[in-house]
């Protein structure tokens, strides 16, 4: 009986990276990163010591233990808009800090809590927030391509102890010397909760910008 040749094998489908390409991230993300990771012990198991790899192949540096969030980000549907998912999170106050809000935008600034000024609403001291945790590197570059370019990003030291970063507002009236934007109000969530039609409003444009940065750092992978 005759033998035939088997046929030859076939070869394995590429597999696809794990991790997508993410779009380079910005100059303030990757300095505060740098900064927030230099004064944290890389081996603690709050530190993602390997994020993932930006467009060009450049590794970003260590991820931070978390996200301290003070705004809209602390509302399960707008981070979930833009993320997927609501991170692992929990309850906290950032002593020394104010939630101020800010002329024009539903949005609030971090600025540093003076003491002429109201306490945060719910009592206690320092502004309310989340403090968000396993965030990924693709939640990052989201998330600060979503914030307002005119925030800053350090590390705030929170109750207990906890360091996070926050993007923190400029305070103009400080750094004028009391001129400028007085930024003299205390920000509170409950318009999210009142103006119902306004909230559905801020969604919609999470979904959509969530959707064209998809399509950025497609284009840009």
């Amino acid at each position: 009986m005759a033998q035939t040749t088997p046929p030859p094998p076939i070869p394995p489908a590429a597999q696809p990276s794990s991790q997508p390409a993410l779009p380079p991230l910005s100059e303030r993300l990757s300095r505060a990163l740098g900064a927030s990771t230099s004064s944290s012990d890389a081996s603690s198991p709050g530190v993602v010591s390997s994020p993932g790899t930006s467009a060009g192949g450049t590794s970003t540096p260590p991820l931070p233990p978390g996200l301290f969030a003070y705004g809209t980000l602390t509302l399960d549907p707008v981070i979930s808009a833009l993320l997927d998912r609501v991170p692992p999170s929990r309850s906290v106050r950032a002593p020394g800090w104010r939630a101020a809000g800010l002329p024009g935008l539903p949005y609030p600034g971090l600025v540093p809590q003076r003491s002429e000024m109201p306490s945060a609403a719910g009592g206690g001291s320092g502004a309310p927030g989340r403090l968000y945790l396993d965030l990924g590197a693709r939640d990052w570059a989201i998330l600060d391509a979503f914030e307002n370019p005119e925030y800053e990003i350090g590390l705030v030291t929170l109750e207990h102890g906890d360091k996070a970063l926050a993007y923190t507002w400029p305070d103009v009236a400080e750094s004028e010397g009391g001129q400028g934007k007085a930024l003299g109000t205390t920000w509170t969530i409950d318009w999210a909760v009142e103006d119902k039609q306004g909230m559905a409003l801020y969604l919609e444009r999470c979904v959509g910008w969530r959707q064209a940065w998809e399509e950025e750092a497609a284009q840009s992978g």
